[in-house]
């Protein structure tokens, strides 16, 4: 799973804080949409097999909002079908050279996914 940390928001997210139980479903939200730009960009830059199964292009997937009101996430990635082969590509093995899709996609996105955030935020915020 891709790990994005997200910096210059803070006006706004103090801005969400005063809407109390509203605020919640903002970020929620925001974070749900900032995970489709990555998921997105790890499908356009992983290598699709010939071999008739379950293509990790086809099983990027972005989980709900997990953690406590203080840190929240989301994970983006492969899912359980194919997490274990997705890792080779990634990193490799001792006969393979790595074929990194993850953090190629995490740089890719980066902006769309801090304009995502913004933009739920700002609309939450009636701004």
């Amino acid at each position: 799973m891709a790990g994005l940390e997200v910096e210059g928001l803070a006006s706004l997210l103090s801005q969400l804080e005063t809407f109390g139980e509203e605020a919640e479903a903002i970020e929620n939200a925001a974070l749900k949409a900032a995970g489709k730009p990555l998921q997105d960009a790890m499908k356009r830059n992983v290598n699709r097999s010939a071999k008739d199964q379950k293509h990790i292009q086809d099983d990027i997937q972005i989980s709900g909002v997990k953690g406590k009101a203080e840190i929240k996430y989301i994970e983006v990635g492969p899912g359980k079908a194919t997490a274990w082969r997705a890792k080779f590509l990634e990193f490799g093995t001792s006969k393979m050279h790595p074929y990194p899709f993850v953090g190629p996609a995490e740089q890719e996105a980066q902006g769309e996914v801090l304009d995502e955030i913004a933009r739920i935020i700002k609309g939450g915020l009636g701004l």
